[in-house]
């Protein structure tokens, strides 16, 4: 199946800001300049037939845009899929006891066939492709809980560096308290002394002057020395440079939905109901997906919809517009697409020689992804 269409976009230049190794903002003026540009766009499809001891969706997977690894969770093994060949790889069994177990896996990186790293809570495991554990680091010390917070993010190997990021959930504070949003995100463990450090990555200043319920969860990406961070309420991508340890901030404004959510009360943290219609109502900007094969960068979002209607009903999640956003290697927006040839669940999308892959269950026995490829 393959589409080909064209879309009208805008081109936005822009000035970025600084951050010190605090977190401080440094010069925060934005520029946007628009000049309209076409692109063309190719859709195709791949599809991997299975039985049922495999999933449709996995929400913790891995994959170096060849080789595609989730965690199936029913029947607790990393199962391995050739995208190029369009084949099951083999089903990689896991031990739930005994010294080389491990638990509920909550990240996963692929780095090769006897090299797949997974955190469970606590541990830091590397298991070969037999499923033996070839190492176990303990992560969680002291006050530090580190894991990946959502199923969008995951955990990163940096093969000359010899590190593994990972982000550091607050379990100290809380979503009520300010002081949450003052916590560093992300976490370096050194493979070789497994030392950790938190990196000097922070919330923006925008969540300790304001309440944003249900939109929180900070996602990011790593690639080639550098952290690509996102939050769900503004439409701002941040680059964290790992050795200058410098943070720079890009706009990112979308054309298609309004770029900032609306903040809550404070007052509202434990009112699960408003933080829910807020969350519905809101926009939400997701995690940034490198694309090495065309040294592009996409981002998904959620657009914000109006309230209650004339009859007092509500609209529901599946009412937003999905819409993707493409950046240059200098995070210039070349332009937006609106996703409405169906839903696609974006968490599951990565990036490969073909084009960037969408997640796209069919709900049968198959792990089935729409292509969307700049030519």
């Amino acid at each position: 199946m393959r589409k080909v269409f064209y879309v009208c976009v805008a081109l936005l230049l822009i000035i970025s800001c600084d951050r010190d190794k605090n977190g401080d903002v440094v010069n925060d003026t934005i520029l946007t300049i628009r000049n309209e540009i076409d692109l063309k766009l190719d859709y195709d499809t791949v599809s991997i037939e299975f039985d049922s001891i495999f999933l449709f969706n996995y929400k913790k997977f891995s994959s170096n845009g060849i080789i595609y690894a989730g965690y199936n969770s029913s029947h607790h093994s990393i199962d391995l899929f050739d995208l190029e060949k369009e084949q099951i790889m083999k089903s990689i069994s896991l031990s739930r006891e005994g010294p080389e177990s491990i638990g509920i896996v909550k990240g996963i990186f692929f780095h090769s066939i006897d090299s797949i790293f997974l955190v469970s809570d606590g541990s830091l495991c590397i298991f070969d492709s037999e499923g033996r554990l070839t190492r176990n680091i303990l992560i969680n010390r002291s006050e530090l809980y580190l894991s990946p917070g959502n199923e969008a993010n995951n955990v990163f190997f940096d093969r000359l560096d010899k590190s593994i990021y990972i982000q550091n959930i607050d379990n100290q504070y809380g979503q009520c308290s300010k002081d949450h949003y003052k916590v560093s995100i992300l976490a370096k463990i050194r493979l070789d002394n497994e030392s950790i450090e938190l990196l000097p990555l922070y919330y923006p200043k925008i969540y300790s002057n304001s309440y944003y319920g249900f939109c929180v969860e900070p996602q990011y990406s790593f690639i080639d020395k550098r952290v690509i961070l996102t939050f769900p309420i503004e439409s701002s991508v941040y680059v964290y440079n790992i050795e200058t340890k410098l943070t720079r901030g890009y706009g990112g404004e979308s054309l298609l939905s309004k770029s900032l959510a609306e903040p809550l009360p404070w007052s509202a943290c434990n009112d699960n109901d408003l933080k829910m219609r807020h969350f519905i109502e809101n926009v939400n900007f997701q995690r940034v997906i490198y694309d090495k094969w065309r040294n592009l960068f996409y981002r998904f979002h959620l657009s914000d919809i109006k309230g209650p209607d004339s009859q007092g009903r509500f609209k529901g999640p599946n009412q937003k517009k999905q819409i993707l956003t493409i950046f240059n290697e200098n995070f210039e927006v070349l332009g937006e697409i609106e996703l409405n040839e169906r839903r696609y669940i974006t968490p599951s999308s990565f990036a490969g020689p073909k084009g960037l892959y969408l997640g796209a269950p069919s709900g049968e026995n198959s792990l089935r992804f729409h292509i969307l490829k700049i030519v």
